[in-house]
């Protein structure tokens, strides 16, 4: 690339919002002792000496912006292993692809997998459940059991 990079530093400043300039600094940079700037201490930072942190750090600081981290994300699942005997399964993945691949490699079989937020695992089976009050029971323990909440059993 051979543009002039104050130039397109400082337009990836102003395009950049306040909050992910404080993140860019509290994931990627450190104090001299090796210590991280809390988010709280950043929050109270000018926006000038944010830009300015961001403007020392151009490459970094242009490679944050331009391949953002993935925060991954909580998944639930539900699987059988090769014997079929049936598990739930607790994994942070950067989508469920990357979490399903996983349990695939594990010789795993995956009969549901969803987003652990919003969902939990029933506390008698172990299966998945709606909502995130973790005293509902999954839909084939209600069926059962013909109760809605674990501590009416």
């Amino acid at each position: 690339m051979t543009q002039n990079t104050n130039t397109t530093i400082e337009d990836l400043i102003k395009r950049t919002k306040r909050t992910v300039k404080i993140d860019y600094v509290h994931t990627c940079l450190r104090r001299s002792d090796g210590s991280k700037l809390t988010k709280t201490e950043l929050k109270e930072w000018s926006d000038n000496g944010l830009n300015e942190i961001c403007r020392r750090h151009p490459d970094s600081f242009r490679d944050y912006i331009e391949n953002p981290p993935v925060k991954p994300i909580k998944f639930l699942a539900n699987c059988t292993d090769k014997k079929g005997k049936k598990l739930a399964f607790e994994g942070q993945y950067e989508n469920m692809e990357k979490f399903e691949a996983e349990l695939i490699k594990e010789e795993m079989t995956a009969i549901k997998i969803v987003p652990a937020k919003g969902n939990h695992l029933c506390r008698y089976c172990m299966g998945i459940a709606e909502g995130s009050n973790k005293d509902l029971l999954c839909d084939d323990c209600k069926d059962l059991f013909g109760h809605t909440l674990f501590t009416e059993l």
